[in-house]
């Protein structure tokens, strides 16, 4: 362990001082005890929080997951005749509009020339 207190070395210092009634020996003993139980707190404390991180992981890859899955299912269910359907019609949209647009450049080139 590093840079902490050893529990055991502090539960074994507790049992030497206790066995020869070193009341100074027990109250340090006791300290590095206290020191160990709050360096356990602490580590469980960065254990929660990793713990608690990991799940929400866990739950925005379930979700991510999901969505793949869905997308995936639309594409290959989708309805082929209504997608060509639907692509056909755009497509005259498209060409209508430039057509309207190229009109509509070549009106105002003429206007701008006059």
């Amino acid at each position: 362990m590093t840079g902490g207190v050893d529990l055991f070395s502090a539960v074994g210092g507790l049992q030497a001082a206790l066995e020869t009634n070193d009341t100074a020996g027990i109250q340090a003993a006791l300290t590095n005890i206290s020191a160990a139980q709050e360096q356990v707190i602490g580590e469980r404390a960065l254990l929660g929080a990793r713990l608690n991180r990991m799940d929400a992981t866990k739950t925005v890859l379930e979700d991510f997951k999901l969505s793949i899955t869905r997308f995936k299912s639309d594409l290959e269910n989708i309805d082929l005749t209504q997608a060509i359907s639907d692509f056909s019609l755009q497509q005259v949209a498209l060409e209508a509009t430039r057509a309207t647009a190229a009109r509509m450049i070549q009106n105002s080139l003429l206007d701008f020339l006059r």
